[in-house]
C-alpha cells in the first residue's frame, strides 16, 4: 500500500483511475490532491485501513521527560509550514497526548490481531 503522492503518480503512469482511499472517509481524509476521493468505509462498512507515524521512548522513562517531547512534538505538528507538508504528502497531524497514542496502539494491535486470527496466519 502506497501514500497518495506514490500511489498517484502510479496511477497515472499505468493509466488507471485510484476509486477510494483506505481511510474511513473523505472527511477524514482531505487531501489536496484527491479532496473528493472516498473513503472504503462509504461502501465496506467498518473498513478502515491507514497509515501512522508516532514518536516512542523506553519503558521507564520519566514522566517529565514524556511530557516535554510530547509538547514539543505538539508544537511542530501545529506549525502551518509542517500542516501543509503533511496535507501535500496525503497526511494529516495527529496531535495529542501520550495516553492517545497508547489507546491507538492499542485499538490497532487489537484490530490488526483479529485480522491474523480470522486470516489464520501463524507465526514462521
Amino acid at each position: 500500500m502506497s501514500g497518495l503522492p506514490v500511489s498517484g503518480r502510479r496511477s497515472a503512469f499505468l493509466r488507471c483511475r485510484t476509486s477510494a482511499n483506505t481511510g474511513q472517509s473523505r472527511q477524514i481524509f482531505r487531501a489536496a490532491t484527491a479532496p473528493d476521493l472516498p473513503g472504503i468505509a462509504e461502501f465496506v462498512a467498518d473498513y478502515e485501513v491507514s497509515s501512522w507515524y508516532g514518536i516512542g521512548a523506553p519503558r521507564n522513562t520519566p514522566a517529565d521527560v514524556v511530557d516535554t517531547l510530547n509538547e514539543a512534538v505538539n508544537a511542530g505538528l501545529a506549525d502551518p509550514k509542517l500542516k501543509k507538508q503533511l496535507e501535500d504528502q496525503g497526511g494529516i497531524e495527529m496531535a495529542g497526548t501520550p495516553a492517545d497514542f497508547g489507546k491507538l496502539i492499542a485499538d490497532e494491535t487489537e484490530k490488526w490481531a483479529k485480522g491474523i486470527k480470522f486470516a489464520g496466519i501463524k507465526p514462521q
